[in-house]
């Protein structure tokens, strides 16, 4: 589950790297509309679904910006590499 959205990052929600506040915004109002329900229980815990929202609510906002920001720096990473791995192979 994790893997197809660390994906979409850095390709196809791209445009979230140009602002912080667009990150945090889609954050705030995707992160905790994305699941059916927000968690409730947690091994026999029980939490009341609005208090999870709001959980969720102040947590996705945080968080969106330093993935975001993780997700592009990881890419420029990989474009320099495969870039020196083209003039290596031109050589």
């Amino acid at each position: 589950m994790w893997m197809p959205f660390v994906t979409t990052l850095r390709f196809s929600l791209r445009w979230l790297q140009s602002s912080v506040l667009a990150s945090a915004t889609f954050g705030g109002v995707g992160g905790p509309l994305a699941p059916d329900r927000p968690p409730v229980r947690c091994r026999g815990v029980g939490y009341a679904p609005s208090a999870a929202l709001a959980v969720l609510s102040l947590l996705w906002p945080l968080s969106m910006p330093v993935l975001v920001l993780l997700a592009s720096r990881a890419g420029a990473t990989g474009d320099q590499r495969s870039a020196g791995d083209r003039s290596q192979a031109t050589n």
